[in-house]
C-alpha cells in the first residue's frame, strides 16, 4: 500500500487540529498584546505571523507528519513562502477592516477582537485549503515499492 492507512490519516488529521489550535492560540495571543501595545497593526501581524510561523513548523514537521531528521532548507522555505501567502492575504483583509472601523469609529476592545477575527479567517482560509489539497510541505515522502 503506498498511501497512508485510515488510522495513520486519522491520526495526522487529529494531530492537524491540535498543532494548529495551539499555534493559532500563540498567534492571536502575540497579535492581540501587541495591538494592545498600540503597534501598527501591519507590523503586529507580521511579527505575529512570524512567531505563529516558526510554531507551526516546528509542530507539524515533528508531531503531525513524524518528520524527525533535523530540518532541511527546502522544508523551511516552502513553510516561509506560504507563511509570506498568509501573511499578504490577512494583511489585506486587516487593512479593509481597519479602514471599515476607522469609518465607524470603532476602538478598544472590539477593534482588537475585529482584527483578530480577520486573521483566523484569513488563516484558516488557507489552512483548510492546504489540509484539503493535501500538500503539505512537511509530509515526508513515502518511498515508491
Amino acid at each position: 500500500m503506498l498511501g497512508p492507512t485510515r488510522y495513520e490519516l486519522g491520526r495526522s488529521l487529529v494531530r492537524f487540529g491540535i498543532a494548529s489550535a495551539l499555534s493559532t492560540l500563540c498567534t492571536l495571543t502575540a497579535l492581540g498584546l501587541l495591538l494592545q501595545a498600540s503597534l501598527a497593526r501591519s507590523w503586529a501581524d507580521l511579527a505575529a505571523c512570524g512567531a505563529g510561523t516558526l510554531i507551526t513548523y516546528a509542530l507539524y514537521r515533528r508531531w503531525v507528519w513524524g518528520v524527525t531528521h533535523h530540518g532541511r532548507l527546502q522544508d523551511l522555505g516552502r513553510c516561509l513562502v506560504l507563511a509570506v501567502a498568509s501573511v499578504a492575504i490577512s494583511s489585506i483583509a486587516m487593512l479593509e477592516v481597519g479602514i471599515l472601523l476607522a469609518a465607524r469609529h470603532v476602538a478598544g476592545e472590539v477593534r482588537c477582537a475585529s482584527f483578530q477575527a480577520t486573521d483566523v479567517a484569513a488563516f484558516g482560509g488557507l489552512a483548510g485549503l492546504r489540509l484539503l489539497l493535501s500538500q503539505s510541505p512537511f509530509r515526508p515522502r513515502r518511498p515508491e515499492v
